[in-house]
């Protein structure tokens, strides 16, 4: 057997092919790699400088909405199952049961209507912005109680599956 009909033989062209192939698809790995690499770097640099790039002070992001510094909080929603003192028993996602802190500096809200925790009731859907505490209850910032008469765009506890079209 010489050189040349080895050269010319079907299973040199295949390996030859296949090696093609697999420097052609670590080529396109790698450059996946480097596109992905480039975008995460990017949108961590563009997430620290928001506030200069959109001329808003630091840490200000949802100033204008109540007065108060949402950046670093937890958000949560559900119904009301209890309320005591200061303290309100919620039924999340998943029928999670999640206890929030209420104190002077909590604002409530149903529309533009300011409310105390003596205005909520049973049952009231809200959603919660809040911090975490130590004992694992969340301390509220914003309650927005949401009115029965509007359609909720995402469903709450209990609501069941939402109404689809049929298209059959």
């Amino acid at each position: 057997m010489d050189n040349k009909s080895v050269f010319q033989s079907k299973p040199f062209a295949w390996a030859v092919g296949g090696i093609g192939l697999l420097i052609v698809l670590l080529v396109v790995f790698r450059a996946g790699m480097y596109v992905g690499l480039r975008q995460a770097a990017f949108s961590y640099r563009g997430g620290g400088d928001f506030s200069r790039m959109s001329d808003r002070p630091p840490r200000m992001f949802f100033r204008d909405f109540v007065g108060q510094d949402f950046v670093a909080s937890h958000g949560i929603m559900g119904m009301v199952t209890k309320i005591e003192n200061t303290s309100i028993t919620i039924k999340g996602p998943g029928d999670a049961e999640k206890t929030l802190t209420v104190d002077d500096q909590t604002t409530i809200r149903r529309g533009m209507e300011t409310l105390q925790i003596a205005d909520l009731k049973l049952n009231d859907r809200i959603v919660v912005i809040g911090s975490p505490n130590n004992d694992g209850t969340i301390q509220a910032k914003l309650i927005r109680v949401i009115d029965p008469s509007e359609e909720p765009r995402m469903p709450f506890p209990g609501d069941g599956p939402p109404d689809l079209p049929r298209f059959f």
